[in-house]
């Protein structure tokens, strides 16, 4: 990905959302447009962004049942019961949405014990006791306990268990709780606006809408949702009285939504529900179309307005030119005998001091065109034992600055490898993860002819040497 291209994605990465299937190229492109960090999405996932069941609903669930664990070690307590009450609120209050019976069950589980601290604690002052009133509600003049009445609007025939409840006075209170809010007026709730295809669900499961086109309830708390193609479009946490009636109306209706889709052009009004849902994904998102094999056309939806969006023209290795600087430690061989052939009177010429184990480092500025690289740098040589005499001085150093030319991943070059020799070398790069790559060179000092200090010429020695290593590339 091009610097300019990866900055943006940092700084403006949106997720792209595909009206219609494009080609696996097409697709690529339009994501390294927009900087998107995860997979493409249908438009049923910008339809539920908001209202899809996330983590934060996993989380709810997990925080309900270790809320319920950590109480119960109140329940023999003095006045433990308040401290029932009060910790199992939130918990309770934070489940809105249910997935299956076992999540059902996990939420009955609380609010029985909750209903359980409510009636041994109020007793008979339930009814007037202000301190009760966020606990009570009334069935047909009976005042009984909320939270156990919220539980039998969960799950109307399910009987109550010693592991529920442990106290038996409070199980046969449930018992007469769940008679009196069974025989109160069911509720109804219709559900209107739902997406072709989509299920009503009640409290975790399916239901059935009656002929009457609503589903009938047990008063009480409920979790409605409407689900497309496993995602929860939407979501409603309702508590409802004996015979009353209310509307579900899906916020983003296929009417709504197909009325958007096909209107779409800059400046187009954000449908709210369609804005929410833009928020919920980060504030920006771009919807594409394809427009044949190797193009689309693009919008940039954000929660205010509509853009029209651009795709770069595809890029070829042949015309993409990019400037790098690049670093590089090596280590490895040299072969040399000017040292002694200057000086043969203090240096033998032993095999062992004619190779010499080196490091190197090196510094470069690379154009690439394409797949072809050209640049220059200078590579600081290291040779150990195999000091350079110029002048009165002598020095290990062995600077080669040269120019080089080649592809990417190999190129020859040519310099000065001071402080004797012209020289020619191979070297090649492999890029192996982010910046890093791997080098190796090769290069050959040609020999000449020097003049030592008392006037006598000499040849210079062949001088090849060979290194590898790591670099950085920026």
């Amino acid at each position: 990905m091009p610097l300019i291209s990866w900055l943006s994605s940092l700084a403006f990465g949106a997720d792209v959302v595909w009206l219609e299937a494009p080609s696996d190229s097409l697709r690529a492109r339009v994501a390294e447009a927009a900087g998107a960090t995860r997979g493409d999405l249908a438009p049923i996932d910008l339809r539920s962004a908001s209202t899809q069941w996330t983590p934060a609903d996993d989380e709810s669930l997990r925080r309900l049942e270790v809320a319920l664990k950590d109480v119960r070690a109140y329940e023999a307590r003095l006045d433990g019961e308040l401290v029932i009450l009060r910790d199992l609120a939130g918990p309770i209050a934070g489940v809105t949405a249910l997935r299956d019976e076992n999540d059902r069950d996990r939420l009955f589980a609380a609010l029985a014990y909750q209903g359980f601290a409510a009636n041994r604690y109020f007793d008979t002052g339930l009814p007037t006791d202000p301190e009760a009133a966020p606990f009570r509600v009334e069935f047909n003049g009976l005042v009984v306990e909320r939270p156990w009445a919220n539980a039998v609007a969960l799950t109307p025939t399910r009987e109550i268990t010693p592991y529920d409840i442990a106290e038996a006075p409070q199980r046969v209170a449930f018992a007469r709780v769940r008679d009196a809010v069974l025989q109160a007026l069911p509720a109804s709730v219709t559900p209107k606006d739902l997406p072709a295809g989509a299920t009503f669900w009640v409290d975790g499961a399916a239901a059935q809408v009656g002929a009457s086109g609503n589903v009938k309830v047990t008063p009480g708390r409920h979790l409605f949702a409407a689900v497309l193609d496993d995602r929860v479009v939407a979501r409603w946490d309702v508590t409802l009285a004996p015979g009353t009636s209310i509307d579900a109306t899906v916020p983003l209706s296929d009417a709504v939504w197909d009325a958007f889709i096909a209107n779409l052009g800059p400046d187009v009004q954000v449908p709210e529900a369609v804005a929410a849902n833009v928020k919920a994904l980060g504030g920006e998102v771009w919807l594409a179309r394809p427009n044949g094999s190797s193009d689309a056309t693009l919008f940039v939806l954000t929660p205010d307005g509509v853009r029209k969006g651009e795709l770069p023209k595809p890029q070829s290795d042949s015309d993409m030119v990019r400037v790098s600087f690049a670093v590089g430690a090596t280590a490895g061989w040299m072969s040399s005998g000017d040292f002694y052939t200057q000086d043969p009177v203090t240096y033998a010429p032993t095999k062992a001091a004619v190779n010499s184990p080196t490091a190197a480092l090196d510094v470069g500025l690379d154009v690439d065109f394409g797949v072809a690289r050209i640049g220059a740098g200078v590579a600081t040589l290291a040779a150990f034992g195999h000091p350079a005499i110029s002048g009165e001085g002598q020095s290990i150093f062995r600077p080669y600055p040269h120019v080089r030319a080649g592809l990417k991943w190999v190129q020859l070059s040519g310099g000065y490898l001071l402080p004797y020799h012209p020289a020619a070398g191979l070297h090649a790069t492999l890029p192996v993860a982010g910046a890093f790559e791997l080098r190796a060179n090769g290069v050959l000092g040609f020999p000449g002819e020097l003049t030592r200090d008392d006037g006598t010429v000499y040849a210079t020695h062949l001088t090849p040497l060979a290194d590898a290593g790591i670099g950085l590339r920026f």
